[in-house]
């Protein structure tokens, strides 16, 4: 009787976390535009609720975002999330630099945690470097 009651009661989210990654950047003065892709690797849908992350470039915190984003995704799923942040000016002068040609590619770090539930956080962490879009100024990938 008690394994019948488990399983009709709410679920959490058990496996790994998320693999969340930024697909697009586009600055626009101090405003950034990011495609962020958020994939469930688990055998279970996960809804997040909120979601905060950091995002760094060459050790220069170039924007923070947090805000609540109810949305679901399938088990094995993905979705792609359109965020706009705001951009500190010492972030956007990097920018400039690597769409300008001074520089090839710029590091990044990317770090933050999804909510899951009133309890559950899932943490992510991102790094790599990022390069201008041919032909596309303000765009990088």
């Amino acid at each position: 009787m008690m394994l019948c009651l488990a399983s009709c009661g709410p679920r959490m989210v058990r496996g790994q976390s998320p693999f969340v990654q930024v697909t697009a950047w586009e600055i626009h003065g101090h405003r950034l535009s990011m495609e962020l892709r958020i994939r469930n690797v688990n055998d279970e849908e996960l809804r997040v609720i909120n979601i905060e992350f950091d995002v760094r470039l060459q050790d220069t915190e170039l924007a923070h975002y947090m805000q609540v984003v109810d949305t679901v995704i399938s088990a094995n799923g993905s979705e792609t999330l359109a965020l706009e942040l705001d951009a500190s000016q010492a972030g956007v002068d990097l920018l400039v630099a690597l769409g300008e040609g001074r520089t090839d590619s710029l590091p990044y770090s990317f770090e933050g945690q999804l909510q899951a539930s009133e309890k559950e956080f899932m943490k992510f962490e991102r790094k790599g470097h990022i390069y201008t879009v041919p032909g596309r100024p303000g765009r990088f990938r």
